[in-house]
């Protein structure tokens, strides 16, 4: 239990070291780890290691806390919810016929897929009533795909988008970033996939990259236009590269939907998956509904989200 409880206590020490980091994700599993020795050493009446398993429970629960017992702020009376598909569909998933009959039951506005090569764009290009705003194919698994409706719904408009970089990422992957109006005002969504935070180099990338979508969409909020980022983070709330989203002001839209894990696929009916894949807004923003979709093939969970103005 002593072992455990250090475990826990490392997972805070992310930002010194990216192993470290990783012990930060899997909170719930060393969770559920120290309620089940809590509650033998208490049967047992060992007491001196019991108080490892309750500070090992208090470690991994805090944070979690907001996950299961937070709320949102409540959208305006009669605002038009946006709903946003966001799925890692995995470059070489044999199953897009069942993708592509998925989205197009699922009444989405707007959709953003990764890990999307040439052929899952010649794919979605014959995805039913939804047509291709912008796509970044590539041959390695940092494709983007951004689709929307060929005839939006009253309230949401039709989305502009661009390919954006993160100046201060040496890995230089591309990002989408869209604007379109909600009810006449202003929101912009940004799409990004950063590298897995596997080895020094590439944990700093992806802390780098993910602190730069957060100035933007702080940058975005003070100018009172809605910010939304999603995307596979390849990363948990409870990593240092997450931090930068709380400071920014931004709300996780995972906030009491519980642990929602995304990713990976196989795990995740086993309890033992993690959410890596998110929506992030600006305070201006409500979630009105969440869910965490299907794999269809994928190593990843879709997860779909609806937004509103708050109110």
């Amino acid at each position: 239990m002593w072992l455990l409880a250090f475990v826990s206590t490392l997972g805070y020490a992310g930002r010194w070291h990216w192993t470290l980091d990783l012990l930060a994700h899997p909170r719930r599993f060393l969770f559920v780890c120290a309620a089940v020795g809590l509650a033998w050493l208490a049967i047992r009446r060992r007491w001196w290691f019991g108080s490892a398993a309750l500070a090992a429970l208090v470690l991994n629960g805090a944070p979690m806390a907001s996950l299961y017992l937070g709320g949102h702020a409540p959208a305006v009376d009669g605002a038009t919810p946006l709903r946003l598909v966001v799925f890692n569909v995995l470059t070489d998933n044999p199953r897009k016929g069942d993708v592509l009959a998925y989205l197009a039951d699922g009444e989405a506005d707007l959709i953003g897929l990764l890990e999307t090569d040439d052929r899952w764009v010649a794919a979605l290009r014959e995805l039913e009533g939804y047509r291709l705003v912008t796509a970044q194919a590539r041959s390695d698994n940092f494709g983007l795909v951004l689709l929307e409706r060929d005839r939006p719904r009253p309230g949401v408009s039709s989305a502009m988008a661009r390919v954006v970089y993160a100046n201060n990422t040496p890995w230089a992957l591309p990002m989408i970033e869209a604007e379109l109006t909600l009810d006449d005002r202003p929101v912009t969504v940004l799409l990004t996939h950063p590298i897995p935070p596997i080895g020094w180099a590439r944990a700093t990338d992806n802390r780098e990259q993910l602190a730069w979508c957060a100035e933007w969409a702080e940058g975005r909020a003070e100018r009172g236009v809605g910010a939304v980022v999603a995307g596979d983070f390849n990363a948990t709330p409870f990593g240092s590269a997450f931090a930068p989203f709380s400071r920014a002001g931004l709300v996780n839209s995972q906030r009491g939907y519980g642990w929602s894990a995304t990713w990976p696929g196989e795990l995740t009916p086993l309890g033992l998956g993690i959410p890596i894949d998110h929506v992030v807004h600006s305070a201006d923003l409500a979630t009105v509904d969440r869910d965490v979709g299907p794999k269809l093939g994928s190593d990843h969970h879709a997860v779909v989200v609806d937004l509103a103005w708050a109110r």
